[in-house]
């Protein structure tokens, strides 16, 4: 049975992923979109803190952390992002509710399994200018993004140290269309674009875990995703906007553009993090991620004033559980968590380092007598500014996850 659960949902969320429009950010106008996957809903709950090799639920931050299952773990969940987005003039608010991502993982002795298919980037913006007499503006617009699908495993070197490593493939298209009026002209001209790109990419990862002060453990976390290489194809076409006597655009004398093939370089990616904790019990830990910098291109083709930088986040976070294993108190089992975090997303515009900080709290509730259990996270942060005309976006997340636990390829003693 659990297995025909597990095939229905991954269909259902094949489907759902490759259609959603996931955000409505302008900051997605450059590269391949914004970074959509921030882990599972245990680890955005407290600040997206990664360091945890945790036996019931799968860690998706770092492949090593797949040997420390003990029962196999079906996990997603799906967010709904209310942004505010502000200028010094004006300002605007948007919802969207998207799944996030879905993962299985597989203890296998020393050994453990992951795979899973998740959103990696995402685009969806509209952004217009028009001048004083509305004689001449521009305005683009982009929906779409990428997805990875992944698998990987891990080994347990020691009792205390693993390594693991992920496989990752990346495919998404992406289009956006720009209109420009200038003076002077009746009409508009569109332009169309087209983006396909996929590609491959690894991620490796080591996790050490020691005893210190005898009741309490330190656990040490490090992983690095290399610089990898997107194949991209585009599709283009210009043509020229005109209307009908009731008023409905059309697109017309359109003129297809040879294709265009080329590569997408995306930066590489370090993180190092630790904490002490008491086992089942509560974790306090940080994390420190690094990103390189990222020479993105508009794939609308308009030209702004950009640049990028390295990039950089720092976590904070934790969890406490009063009693894991009461029988009486069922809130005594509630895994209640909460984070910090600051980012520089690596993204310059007009001369101002785009940067995003945010605070979370989340709580775990058990289901059944199980370890599986329905994860609900909190998250309100902001985004960018409004100095040099630019949009600062104040936004609040709640994320909803499903961790299911099951121990599979048991040996039953009789038939």
């Amino acid at each position: 049975m659990i297995k025909k659960i597990t095939l229905s949902i991954a269909i259902l969320y094949s489907v759902f992923s490759l259609a959603q429009q996931s955000t409505s950010s302008p900051y997605s106008y450059f590269g391949i979109g914004d970074n959509k996957f921030k882990g599972t809903p245990e680890q955005r709950a407290m600040g997206g803190l990664g360091i945890l090799p945790d036996s019931t639920h799968i860690n998706l931050s770092n492949p090593a952390s797949y040997s420390s299952l003990w029962l196999t773990n079906i996990s997603l969940s799906g967010t709904s992002t209310f942004n505010k987005q502000s200028t010094n003039q004006e300002s605007a608010t948007s919802q969207r509710t998207s799944l996030d991502y879905l993962a299985i993982g597989i203890p296998m002795g020393k050994f453990g399994v992951g795979f899973g298919l998740n959103p990696q980037t995402a685009v969806g913006y509209k952004i217009q200018t028009i001048n004083n007499d509305a004689s001449a503006g521009n305005m683009f617009t982009g929906e779409g993004g990428s997805n990875r699908v992944f698998v990987g495993g891990a080994y347990q070197i020691t009792p205390d140290l693993s390594f693991g490593i992920d496989a990752n493939y990346y495919f998404g298209e992406i289009n956006t269309i720009g209109r420009v009026l200038s003076s002077g002209t009746q009409y508009s001209t569109r332009f169309n674009n087209t983006v396909r790109v996929s590609g491959f990419g690894a991620n490796l990862g080591l996790m050490y875990k020691t005893k210190v002060f005898e009741k309490y453990n330190l656990y040490t976390s490090a992983t690095y995703s290399p610089e990898y290489e997107l194949d991209f194809e585009r599709n283009a076409s210009v043509g020229t906007i005109g209307y009908t006597q009731n008023g409905t655009e059309y697109y017309d004398d359109y003129v297809l553009l040879d294709p265009e093939k080329g590569k997408y370089t995306l930066p590489s990616k370090f993180s190092a993090g630790a904490g002490i904790g008491e086992l089942r019990k509560w974790l306090f830990g940080t994390e420190l991620v690094f990103t390189g910098k990222n020479n993105a291109l508009p794939l609308s083709g308009s030209s702004v004033d950009y640049d990028s930088e390295n990039g950089m986040r720092v976590s904070l976070g934790g969890y406490y559980t009063p009693k894991y294993n009461s029988f009486t108190n069922y809130f005594q089992r509630v895994t209640y968590r909460a984070g910090l975090r600051y980012e520089k997303t690596g993204l310059i515009v007009n001369d101002k380092s785009i940067n995003d900080m945010g605070i979370s709290l989340g709580a775990g509730l058990p289901i059944g007598n199980g370890f599986s259990d329905l994860t609900f996270v909190f998250e309100y942060g902001r985004r960018g500014t409004k100095a040099n005309n630019l949009v600062r976006e104040d936004y609040f997340n709640i994320t909803v996850g499903l961790s299911i636990t099951d121990k599979w390829f048991r040996k039953f003693l009789y038939d």
